[in-house]
């Protein structure tokens, strides 16, 4: 079972489901990683042509462009593109085979699943590329401690189906005081076509609607920046996106849990609730090569010199034991 379907199981079991589904990756972390052929200093690695089109992911946008620089040193032949314009516009594009990488933020779901098959006749392969651990990001002066999830749920959901409790519009009902307390809760979200957005309304919000009053960002940098701007604000975005103006709350999975913060040993640890793998997914017909630009991404990407670009981008590295897994994807 995959890290996100641990994640999307009920919020009674989460604590327990966090930490076995990072169980293999904590016991693993500081082992050294093997060099593969795609890795653009082995001496087995053959340089490649042709174009290369990537649609998807807002969140991977810092990995993608960092990715892209490398591949094209090593491949200066290859005519690459990146279009970071959000996790829902990477099926269609792959299934209308507009792109040729489809990175996203979370895991294709069951509709767009179906519509890539209906055009396919194959479901299309996921390839996990790092590990991310979403954020809920205040302004640098705000001095909240930490917040439960049920509270994040009564902070941007109108529904509350995470539990009982009254809709948190002041920020004195999280504890804070003075000049505090009732200063109003000003919630940023990313736009809807976000994968960080779907995979928060399922993982805090139990998979209820935003409030009507939650500001969309059109990007991350934006609303981080929008955050870094406002007192009063708050919101969420991937590692990556951290701005020395906000800083990141600490969560706990429950009211009276302790509160843990979005580091890379917490989420590797399964201590972070939300926590999550990266995705690039790719049309892999059965019993067909990937074209040869495609499989040379991907093996860079997982190669060692890939995965030191991971943590340079500020996510997470995949451990070594999860990449032998996904290289058999390429094949």
């Amino acid at each position: 079972m995959s890290l996100l379907e641990w994640f999307a199981l009920d919020r009674a079991g989460r604590a327990r489901q966090g930490v076995f589904a990072f169980l293999v990756l904590a016991s693993v972390v500081n082992a050294p990683r093997a060099e593969t052929e795609g890795d653009p200093d082995y001496p087995g690695a053959a340089t490649v042509a042709g174009s290369l089109s990537s649609i998807g992911s807002e969140t991977m946008a810092p990995l993608m462009e960092l990715w892209a620089e490398d591949f094209k040193r090593a491949h200066p032949g290859v005519d690459v593109r990146i279009q970071s314009s959000g996790s829902f516009a990477a099926p269609p594009a792959l299934a209308d085979g507009v792109a040729h990488l489809a990175p996203m933020s979370r895991m294709m779901n069951a509709t767009e699943m179906s519509a890539f098959v209906a055009r396919r006749g194959y479901q299309p392969t996921p390839v996990q590329v790092a590990v991310d651990a979403v954020m809920v990001v205040v302004h640098r002066a705000n001095p909240i401690r930490g917040m439960s999830l049920a509270q994040l749920d009564a902070v941007f959901s109108s529904a509350r189906k995470c539990g009982p409790g009254e809709d948190i519009l002041r920020w004195g009902q999280l504890g804070l005081s003075e000049e505090w307390q009732e200063r109003p809760v000003q919630v940023y979200s990313p736009g809807p076509v976000s994968g960080t957005r779907d995979y928060f309304r399922q993982q805090a919000l139990c998979g209820g609607d935003f409030k009507n009053a939650a500001l969309a960002s059109s990007t991350s940098p934006a609303l981080v920046r929008a955050v870094g701007n406002s007192l009063n604000a708050i919101g969420y975005v991937g590692l990556g996106h951290m701005i020395p103006g906000v800083r990141s709350v600490p969560l706990a999975v429950a009211p009276g849990a302790p509160w843990v913060t979005p580091s890379a040993a917490n989420a590797l640890a399964g201590t972070y609730p939300l926590a999550r793998y990266l995705y690039i997914y790719i049309d892999k017909a059965p019993g067909r090569p990937l074209p040869s630009a495609v499989e040379a991404w991907l093996r860079m990407g997982l190669s060692e010199r890939g995965q030191r670009l991971v943590a340079r981008a500020g996510y997470i590295p995949l451990p070594s034991s999860v990449i032998p897994q996904q290289l058999t994807q390429l094949r």
